[in-house]
């Protein structure tokens, strides 16, 4: 994994998908990420 990578686990992944305490938190998260052109990657067991 580079600087240039974020590794994301399910339960950030579950509070974009669904609206939950924080979410608004995740999905800053990901924008913040997304401006940065950070490239999200998961574990293998994941997909």
């Amino acid at each position: 994994m580079s600087a240039s990578e974020v590794c994301v686990d399910a339960s950030l992944v579950v509070k974009v998908v669904v609206a939950e305490p924080d979410s608004d938190k995740a999905d800053s998260l990901f924008d913040e990420w997304a401006d940065a052109g950070k490239e999200l990657i998961a574990p293998v067991f994941f997909e």
